[in-house]
């Protein structure tokens, strides 16, 4: 899955590789961000952008700001 930060800024995707990957397009600079403990789910951002959520099949729920 992948998603977009609302100002449009931001680009994640949930991966199976247990991390989530977090793309700036304005500097072009990936960073894989890693919590889960099984296959990243689900990514999302909040209405106004600051925090994201991501689930796995860990059964887990991580909250990042």
């Amino acid at each position: 899955f992948v998603f977009f930060r609302l100002q449009g800024q931001l680009l994640t995707a949930a991966s199976s590789d247990r991390t989530i990957k977090l793309y700036n397009i304005a500097s072009e600079q990936l960073v894989p961000l890693s919590s889960h403990h099984d296959e990243v789910q689900y990514v999302k951002f909040d209405l106004k952008g600051q925090y994201m959520v991501s689930t796995g099949r860990d059964r887990t729920l991580r909250v990042w700001s």
